[in-house]
């Protein structure tokens, strides 16, 4: 099994670029999952469930995928999808 384990998705600059190339990346690399750290998707102010669901379904689609974020005062909601 072959893991993608990605560091800080950092605002919109960071999403985009997952949204742009991670498809590629994973067919090229045949990765299996996918692991990113998304607690700072929002710009360094937490991640909302608009943006974790932008995520699912522009950039992590169809492969498993986890977005991780650290337990911090500044997660806007809980997210539920």
């Amino acid at each position: 099994m072959k893991i993608l384990i990605l560091g800080d998705v950092v605002g919109r600059p960071g999403r985009n670029f997952l949204t742009q190339h991670l498809a590629g990346i994973r067919t090229d690399m045949a990765i299996d999952l996918v692991l990113a750290n998304g607690e700072n998707a929002a710009g360094g102010a937490g991640i909302t469930a608009k943006i974790a669901a932008e995520l699912k379904e522009r950039a992590w689609m169809p492969s498993p995928w986890v977005i991780m974020f650290g337990i911090k005062k500044t997660l806007k909601m809980k997210l539920k999808i």
